[in-house]
């Protein structure tokens, strides 16, 4: 299973949606972008 993290606003709204839409991936939404890097890191 791969993971996404994604902070959702008006000019990275299609790639949330896709990955959303995507069966195998995992989203997790944060609002921050620094905390989604963060995630992110950690997750690697």
């Amino acid at each position: 299973m791969a993971h996404v993290a994604v902070s959702p606003g008006s000019r990275s709204t299609p790639l949330t949606v896709a990955a959303d839409r995507t069966p195998g991936l995992e989203v997790s939404i944060h609002l921050d972008e620094r905390s989604a890097g963060f995630f992110a890191l950690g997750l690697a």
